[in-house]
């Protein structure tokens, strides 16, 4: 995931947060948050990466301000995206279980 951000006002940092869900009505399980960035008044690209667990039916991505009373911290985000999602390492599981074996 990736973004580039930018600090308005405040001190909070910023994260990328993400919650993972086995349903499309279900709660939001297995929270994580990744790509801390300070505070700087100039844009920069974070990103985080991560490994999407095989069970994972459907990711909620967030963008969080990290901050807690008094409130206030302003940050700005832009081109924001997630890229290379896929189900590649169970696809290569089911296919490595399925394979035919050459005898020669």
């Amino acid at each position: 995931m990736s973004a580039l951000v930018a600090c308005g006002t405040g001190s909070a940092d910023f994260n990328f947060y993400i919650g993972r869900a086995t349903t499309a009505t279900g709660g939001i399980g297995a929270r994580a948050s990744g790509g801390n960035t300070k505070t700087t008044s100039a844009w920069k690209r974070t990103t985080w990466r991560f490994t999407v667990p095989a069970d994972t039916n459907f990711l909620r991505p967030f963008l969080q301000v990290n901050q807690s009373s008094p409130f206030g911290t302003v940050w700005y985000a832009a081109d924001w995206h997630m890229r290379n999602v896929t189900a590649a390492n169970s696809a290569q599981k089911t296919a490595d279980a399925t394979a035919k074996r050459w005898i020669h």
